[in-house]
């Protein structure tokens, strides 16, 4: 344990936001003397679990629950640690629709669903702007951050609580740290391709001199020259056992070895986007979160501190290969290689039982429709026809009522164009609808007069699409694709509010608590309440999530 000598050089942000309100609090007693004295708040909720002083929470990318028990027997690391020592939750769904990486993050920090958290996808279209807005950008200054994001988050919480906690979040991509950051944390961090190494922004605080030291580390240039080859599996454990599917055919990816990038002598942004691509970003993401809570000195004194971390190859992995490869299973066997490190010198440092870990994911995926036919399942890929039935609905626009701009943005009205038209909104709505609705592999066209309500109805469908609509930001027309189809030419992909999307692990190992399964299906909302319940945190007024404590304790902590 370090000295209070020793540790005062990195609580300088401490000591500030320490002074900061004692000078609110000053001026609040001055303001007293001249009128009537305002009620005490409520003081914060005690602790479920004593003498936590860091949570960590990991979201994996891409991490369907059917692919992290399908991979379980191979695991020996850290995703098996937590899930032979916490508790699980083995049917927990994200409960919105469009099962992305911006809006799952979001709904996991802050236990509300994207139409009240505001992410309701990756990119939307501003209709004031006319401009499309990324999820985790600032439309005006364009500079990464929370911005968009309309709620408090689990570190705004903390923070709350005691000004002195330190918050921190980091990924390979800059919409999961932002997202997992909330609104104001001391840092939030991500990988860039172009820089080579993690990066922040002047959203956040200045980037610190060990960002930088740790950026000219040789980590990632020792990989130059190098091939990506799978781990050898555990003893007695074959791929084949584990579900691993290998495509060959027209259109499908190669198999192992893998270069990083192309044939050139210098590493340069072709290589670092491979780097990106591969199992070696959730490596160089746990190297880089064992620095940061080094010298950041997380969970080290008597304040709770908070690191938020997302792992993003098997995301980037699962994408062009699909969850049955043998590459989307090395990846979740190096990440679980590299969470098991990461979580020994965490431990090492601030001490088992002082901290607090959750596992999640921000969506699942659908399997390669090469997988599924060749098992003789559904599976469908889009085709020439699909592309040419959507173009379509433009073509019969101009010939029912004259040529003209329709669509500001793809399946975004023109809402100027249609008042000139003079043509009744209801009736375009519902020929629009109609007309995509004949597509083959549509199942259902939502328009926003039917998605804008907020009233849940029992139809869990139109429930997670509402779930995942806001008005000012959604689109006019959401299509609902059929199951098992994969609406991209190569590759797989998810977002929509089929179980293979929308099943996720949600895991929470805690000190002194016995580890056990929890079959009661729960939300995803639920576990930025749940946590806080946990932990003393007081939440705000309005959440979707519920407090799940009582399935996780199960009986007082021993």
């Amino acid at each position: 344990m370090l000295s209070a000598a020793a540790r005062r050089p990195a609580r300088t942000g401490r000591r500030l936001a320490a002074l900061t309100l004692a000078f609110a609090l000053a001026a609040t007693s001055i303001a007293a003397c001249s009128r009537r004295p305002l009620p005490r708040p409520a003081p914060p909720p005690k602790p479920k679990v004593a003498g936590v002083r860091l949570v960590m929470l990991v979201v994996v990318d891409q991490l369907a629950w059917d692919t992290l028990m399908r991979y379980r027997p191979a695991l020996r690391g850290g995703l098996a640690r937590l899930l032979d020592a916490g508790v699980t939750f083995s049917d927990a769904h994200h409960q919105h629709a469009m099962t992305a990486t911006a809006p799952g993050h979001a709904t996991l920090a802050t236990g509300l669903i994207p139409r009240h958290h505001g992410v309701v996808a990756n990119y939307w279209f501003d209709r004031n702007t006319r401009h499309e807005v990324y999820s985790a950008e600032d439309p005006v200054s364009e500079e990464v951050g929370p911005v968009n994001l309309l709620a408090t988050a689990l570190p705004d919480w903390v923070r709350q609580r005691d000004p002195w906690g330190r918050t921190f979040s980091a990924s390979g991509k800059d919409r999961s740290a932002v997202m997992l950051g909330g609104k104001r944390p001391n840092g939030a961090f991500w990988f860039d391709t172009e820089a080579g190494g993690f990066v922040t922004s002047h959203r956040y605080r200045r980037a610190p001199g060990w960002l930088m030291a740790f950026n000219r580390r040789p980590l990632l240039r020792e990989r130059f020259g190098t091939l990506w080859q799978p781990l050898p599996l555990p003893p007695r454990v074959d791929a084949s056992r584990l579900g691993v599917v290998q495509l060959q055919g027209s259109g499908l990816p190669t198999g192992f070895p893998h270069s990083y990038g192309g044939a050139s002598t210098r590493p340069g942004e072709w290589f670092y986007e491979a780097i990106y691509d591969s199992p070696a970003i959730d490596e160089y993401l746990a190297a880089f979160a064992r620095e940061l809570v080094e010298r950041e000195r997380l969970g080290t004194d008597d304040h709770l501190d908070y690191l938020g971390l997302s792992f993003s190859a098997v995301d980037s992995v699962g994408h062009v290969y699909g969850p049955h490869s043998r590459e989307a299973l090395d990846a979740v066997l190096r990440l679980d290689r590299a969470l098991g490190e990461l979580l020994a010198a965490v431990e090492a440092k601030v001490g088992r039982n002082r901290m607090v870990v959750a596992l999640s994911a921000d969506h699942g995926v659908a399997p390669m429709p090469e997988r599924q036919q060749r098992l003789g399942l559904r599976g469908t890929r889009l085709a020439a026809t699909d592309v040419a039935c959507v173009q379509s609905v433009l073509r019969k626009l101009d010939a029912a009522y004259g040529p003209r701009d329709w669509f500001a943005y793809d399946l975004y009205l023109d809402d100027a164009q249609v008042a000139r038209s003079r043509v009744p909104r209801p009736e375009l709505d519902r020929r629009i609808a109609g007309w995509l609705g004949a597509c083959p592999n549509v199942a259902r066209v939502w328009t926003r007069a039917e998605l804008s309500p907020e009233k849940k109805t029992g139809n869990v469908t139109l429930d997670y699409q509402r779930a995942s609509y806001l008005p000012s930001r959604s689109p006019d027309f959401v299509i609902q694709w059929r199951p098992w189809f994969v609406d991209r030419l190569e590759g797989t992909t998810h977002k929509t509010p089929n179980e293979y999307d929308t099943h996720v692990p949600l895991v929470i190992r805690l000190p002194r608590v016995a580890p056990h399964e929890v079959r009661q299906r729960v939300a995803t909302v639920d576990l930025a309440p749940t946590l806080a319940s946990l932990l003393g945190l007081r939440l705000p007024r309005q959440l979707d999530g519920v407090d799940r404590s009582e399935l996780v304790l199960g009986s007082p902590p021993r």
